[in-house]
């Protein structure tokens, strides 16, 4: 009797001490909305990953965004370093170039993050070798679909759904909630 009393005193024990260290993994309710938008896509070569790319959609993390554009957080790895990432569209003369287009759209804009920017924490999987971007696409109703394509052909597409919750908009000039 004293061995089973002391075998369910001590499962208790850790089982508690086991549940204390949730505690660490709460999300804040941005982290949380930037997870359920991430999505990820792998280009392969030979059955072997070339590239990996994921994204968030922010206009659906953060819904004060107007929708006069969409605005997306990019992670690009790369087996060669020497790849580039292009956002606008071929023709490139470089063999290890990638486009990633919202759609037939090229971005309007995109710069690369700096290794210890805060936006870089909402991605639910960061590594230091990957590259981390922030880009704008024009705005375009309908489900974003973000688009990688190899100089040879090859894609990966990541469609996101639409932005939920209190969403604002534009209407001639303007902002206002849905």
């Amino acid at each position: 009797m004293r061995v089973i009393t002391s075998s369910i005193l001590l499962s208790l024990a850790l089982l508690s001490g086991c549940s204390q260290q949730f505690k660490h993994y709460n999300l804040d309710a941005t982290k949380e909305s930037a997870a359920s938008s991430f999505q990820s896509a792998t280009i392969l070569d030979a059955n072997k990953v070339d590239v990996v790319v994921s994204a968030i959609y922010l206009n659906d993390v953060y819904p004060q965004y107007p929708l006069k554009n969409s605005y997306f957080l990019v992670a690009i790895y790369s087996k060669n370093p020497a790849e580039v990432l292009f956002l606008t569209s071929f023709p490139y003369d470089r063999d290890n170039a990638y486009v990633l287009k919202r759609g037939s759209d090229s971005a309007i804009s995109a710069y690369r993050l700096d290794d210890d920017d805060p936006l870089i924490e909402l991605m639910p999987i960061h590594t230091h070798w990957a590259k981390y971007y922030y880009v704008t696409y024009p705005y375009r109703p309908g489900t974003p679909t973000l688009t990688l394509t190899s100089k040879d052909g090859r894609s990966a597409k990541m469609t996101f759904k639409m932005p939920s919750g209190n969403v604002m908009f534009t209407q001639k000039g303007s902002v206002g909630k849905k």
